[in-house]
């Protein structure tokens, strides 16, 4: 018996976003009762929801109160206005998990103008705007004229999707005009106006799941904002919505959501990170490209309504993530592979005035039709149960179908299902859509003599299709040259080899053609003497949207091909054959029949390529047949979502309901981490040092400070102990290091335990501490306890040549998040000083540098490391096997065998003993700094004072060492700027001395190979990191 613990909701907000979330919450089997603030008619109609009008949305001390009075495991706040009032911070403070963002994240929708500004500040691509204040209309008015080019006037605050007025083209006097109409409006909203340059195009709506750190996107959603068919009328808050929206090419749609994520992380570096639903209000401007029009901190309203439906996942999961940062925890969220469209029903007078109380009818039949559903935003429960309207915005009519045709239909019968008086709706919603041209792209390897009826369709002007691309793997087809006659967009050749002339995989060469596809936005494939076998992938993906033509009457002679297929009806003594289109599926000639044409068997026939003339003079027509079933929706998916958003990872089998589930079955093996337990006990012993009570495997570590020396201070001011921490992982070089091992056949995991204390305990040996103790954490999608040792070991020899017992550690066995036996693996460092030893301490000007060599690229860089590889290399996985000194001169003797890969992955040089070795003499080391990800430009500067900069002798660091000249020859010659700010280019550790003592500190350190690379010098004026390090060619040390 499993026994699931429900969990009660708070859901803020009376909406239909309010209510699509509620409904979504409602599916989760994890979820108790959901209390909506204050709800609406429908979800009063709701079981296990319950309305509650006593706490003001926006009153967050109440919201906090209820929600513990209810047990409440997540509050969701829907509309901004919540959010503005800071209600989540409110509820944050009392312990509540909440989807919603901080006030101060908020703002990138409460200011219009923050949140224009905050785009221009983060590269974010936008229009050209000003703002002017209230008081500045005779400003705006003149700056409108100056600019002398269409804009739209916005006002700055919250306006409920009403505040943007969009003058007529050219009409600058309308404009002057909006800018009067918005400054004339009473509320806060219009303290601030934003001007700003019109775009032009489709606009598309991305939303995110967002957990302060991550923007997991959503499917690209279409809303209709203006009240009017035909995009006439004034603004509303949306008036229909479809979701996935087609507007944007691939390559436009990884854009947007990489400009999602830049936003996110934008807004944690400022401070504000930002937790919930981001949405993100894109233009896909001809000449801009993709441009931000507007953030909201929150769903769309309707486009929660469209998008929600689609959540495969489980919603309080998904948002739960969200709340708690646990988005990048390898939390999967998938959307279903269809469309949805929804339709909004409205009062008259909306988006101006309206009456409210009229009563509605009809909702029982809207929600007979079949795969409908009826969201709520404007409406009450009275107490007889019979509902009214209360809002402008009424009732949204949603359906969600396999393809956006048939979900438009089921939306608007529901809609014509449901009456109130004044009730009124667009027509159009999904209109441009379904009345574009059917874009066909077309795949060929012969003359295309089939083409040729379907190109001269397509040169009529009232023609319902286009072809916009014609491609071939034969780079002499004749039926390329009929696509450049008929000046077909997208025509082209796409060899089968690569750029190093090696044969592609099919899987690599249909990726190609795909991506061509989909970026010249094609809709449907005919394939047209196409003379390769497809994959499985290439099939699902093109699932409903690849036609094939074959010579024959199917299901007969299928398999056949050409002239085989017309001698065997021949043969056969067949009456009549002719040509079939179908559907392309894993089945050779076995996809769903489509069209066909049929054409006597002339007894005259007695060669098969007289037959094959006829057959061949009716495949136009019967491709044109098919076009025509496909684009009215009667035949395929024309608007099937091109790909399946987000994949959660299945079990590789099936488990019966009567089958025995153990924790092995679900991948996670209790013996095998027993196994390593007692593999790693050994390890960790020898690391041990005075201080360390209790031994490996204990729930915790603990550790004895006065054992280890620090016992209680002598004079508090200068004897105090302090600890430091540090935390580190390894990056991507546990991924070329697993790359290596398969094709060196070597493991780099020992190297990797090494480079992971050094990563943390280097750090904080910077400050003057000794690393006292270090514990590790390792996570795999199946546990190989050797291999989990060899990292451990490393691990234990990091530590011990850094002086810190290895006390714990965890191992997470996580199958699904990661794959096989990947893992990744983070460390965690405690040291300890006296205050009178925290470094950095004061530095003047002539104060020493003096650098400690790397062992190499250390743990740093390896992403750029690893594209070098993949790009520039030639036969990558020989490359990395070979010796390293047929790409660069090896300096140490013992390197001379070693291999690119034994170079490339050597472990992190440990720092703690060289800076133990001055920071024992007083006043001699003033401060360390560790050259890690940002190199020598952005590590020193972070112990530097603001009054000193660091001259350094070019001599000591240019040229740089062989491995760094060569990476930066694969670069392209990156310049050397560059590589200082990437890599450490052989100076691992940098040591700030005191001038009169740098004769003696060379000295003492003479076994870690020191040198003097520059002194401190005042700085003039405040600058950037990089700018604080000068390479200079002659530097004089006192």
């Amino acid at each position: 018996k499993i026994v699931v613990m429900v969990k009660n909701v708070v859901v803020l907000g009376g909406g239909g976003r309010e209510h699509a979330i509620v409904c979504a919450l409602r599916k989760s089997s994890q979820v108790g009762v959901i209390y909506v603030l204050p709800g609406n008619g429908g979800t009063a109609l709701m079981d296990q929801v319950e309305n509650i009008l006593q706490v003001s949305p926006t009153d967050g001390a109440h919201v906090a109160k209820f929600a513990l009075e209810k047990e409440a495991a997540l509050v969701v706040i829907g509309p901004e206005a919540p959010l503005v009032a800071g209600v989540s911070d409110a509820v944050r403070a009392v312990g509540i998990p909440v989807f919603g963002p901080s006030k101060e994240a908020a703002e990138i929708e409460a200011s219009k103008a923050w949140s224009k500004k905050f785009m221009q500040r983060h590269g974010l691509r936008t229009a050209h705007f000003e703002v002017f204040s209230r008081n500045e209309i005779s400003e705006a008015k003149a700056w409108i004229t100056h600019f002398k080019k269409d804009v739209v006037i916005k006002a700055s605050g919250l306006a409920a999707g009403k505040g943007v007025l969009v003058p007529p083209c050219g009409d600058f006097e309308a404009a002057c005009a909006a800018v009067d109409e918005l400054a004339g409006q009473p509320d806060e909203a219009s303290d601030e106006i934003v001007i700003e340059e019109r775009l032009c195009g489709p606009e598309m709506s991305l939303l995110a799941w967002c957990d302060g750190e991550f923007a997991v996107c959503m499917p690209p959603a279409q809303d209709h904002k203006r009240a009017l068919f035909g995009d006439r009328g004034k603004n509303t808050g949306g008036m229909g919505a479809y979701a996935p929206s087609c507007a944007a090419t691939p390559a436009q749609l990884n854009e947007a959501r990489r400009m999602m994520q830049t936003a996110v992380s934008a807004l944690k570096e400022e401070g504000r990170p930002f937790i919930g639903c981001l949405y993100g209000g894109f233009m896909l401007d001809p000449q801009l490209g993709v441009s931000l029009l507007e953030f909201n901190a929150r769903f769309g309203d309707p486009e929660a309504q469209v998008i929600l439906p689609l959540l495969e996942s489980d919603c309080f999961d998904a948002m739960l993530a969200c709340a708690i940062g646990n988005l990048g925890q390898g939390c999967s969220i998938k959307f279903r592979n269809a469309s949805a469209a929804t339709v909004v029903l409205a009062s008259k007078g909306y988006p101006g005035s309206y009456a409210k109380g009229k009563l509605i009818s009809g909702l029982a039949q809207a929600l007979s039709v079949p795969g409908a559903s009826i969201f709520h935003a404007g409406t009450n429960l009275k107490q007889n149960k019979e509902l009214i309207t209360s809002g402008g915005r009424v009732v949204a009519c949603t359906a969600v179908a396999a393809e956006l045709k048939g979900a438009l239909r089921a939306a608007y019968a529901a809609a014509t299902c449901i009456n109130f008086d004044g009730v009124f709706y667009r027509g159009d919603v999904g209109r441009t859509v379904l009345d574009a041209k059917l874009k066909v792209g077309v795949l060929g390897s012969t003359r295309g003599t089939s083409l040729q009826p379907i190109l001269d369709a397509a040169a009529q002007p009232d023609c319902f299709f286009e072809i916009v691309s014609v491609l071939s793997n034969k780079k002499d087809a004749l039926i390329l040259e009929k696509g450049r006659n008929a000046r077909v967009p997208d025509v082209g050749f796409i060899s089968c080899l690569t750029a190093q002339n090696k044969k592609m995989s099919r899987a690599e060469y249909e990726e190609i053609i795909s991506e061509r596809l989909e970026n010249a936005r094609v809709e449907c494939v005919l394939l047209v003497g196409w003379m390769r076998i497809l994959t499985s992938t290439f099939v699902k993906r093109w699932q409903g949207r690849c036609l094939n033509v074959h010579p024959s009457l199917l299901p007969d002679y299928a398999g056949g091909m050409d002239l085989e297929v017309h001698a065997a009806v021949l043969k056969d003594g067949q009456r009549e054959s002719g040509c079939t289109v179908h559907f392309v599926t894993d089945q050779v000639d076995g996809g769903e029949i489509v069209a066909q044409r049929i054409c006597p068997v002339l007894s005259s026939y007695t060669k098969p390529e007289q037959l094959k003339a006829t057959v061949q003079a009716l495949e136009g027509p019967c491709l044109l047949d098919a076009l025509r079933r496909f684009a009215q929706g009667d035949a395929g998916t024309r608007f099937f979502p091109r790909k399946a958003y987000l994949s959660s990872t299945t079990q590789p089998k099936d488990i019966q309901n009567n089958e025995i589930i153990t924790y092995r079955a679900a991948g996670v093996d209790i013996d095998a981490g027993n196994t390593l337990v007692e593999l790693i006990k050994p390890l960790a012993a020898a690391t041990r040092i005075p201080g360390v009570i209790d031994t490996l495997g204990g729930f915790g570590a603990v550790f004895d400070l006065s054992a280890a020396g620090f016992g209680a201070a002598s004079t508090p001011s200068e004897d105090q102990v302090l600890l430091v921490s540090g935390t580190d992982g390894v990056g991507t070089k546990l991924k070329l290091a697993a790359e290596a091992r398969l094709v060196t056949g070597f493991s780099y995991d020992q190297n990797l335990g090494v480079d992971l204390v050094a990563m943390c305990a280097n750090d904080v040996a910077t400050t003057g501490a000794q690393p006292l103790f270090f514990l590790d954490y390792y996570a795999t999608g199946k546990l190989d306890p050797s291999r989990c040792a060899d990292v451990v070991a490393g691990v234990a020899l990091g530590c011990k040549e850094s002086g810190c017992a290895l006390v714990g550690g965890e191992t997470a066995e996580m199958p699904g998040v990661y794959k096989g036996d990947d893992y990744d693996i983070a460390g965690f460092c405690v040291g300890a000083l006296r205050r009178k030893q925290l470094l950095p301490k004061k530095m003047n000007p002539g104060d020493v540098l003096i650098g400690i060599p790397s062992s190499g690229i250390h743990a740093n860089g390896f992403s750029l490391v690893r594209k070098l590889i993949d790009t520039r290399l030639s036969e990558k996985q020989n490359a990395l096997s070979k010796p390293a000194s047929s790409f660069f001169q090896v300096q140490a003797k013992q390197n001379e065998n070693k291999s690119l890969a034994d170079i490339l992955l050597a472990p992190t040089k440990l720092y703690a003993a060289p800076i133990a070795v001055l920071s024992s003499s007083s006043d001699s080391l003033l401060a360390a700094a560790h050259i890690t990800g940002g190199g020598l430009l952005e590590n020193l500067p972070r112990v530097l004072p603001d009054n000193l900069n660091a001259h350094i002798h070019k001599p000591t660091i240019l040229p740089f060492p062989p491995l760094f000249q060569w990476l930066q020859s694969l670069a392209g010659e990156l310049p050397d700027k560059d590589m200082l700010r990437t890599f450490n280019c052989g100076i691992g550790l940098v040591l700030v001395v005191a001038a009169a003592h740098a004769d003696t500190a060379l000295i003492k350190l003479k076994q870690y190979q020191p040198k003097r690379i520059g002194i401190l010098a005042t700085s003039s004026s405040s600058s950037s990191s990089e700018e604080r390090v000068h390479i200079l060619d002659d530097v004089t040390f006192q």
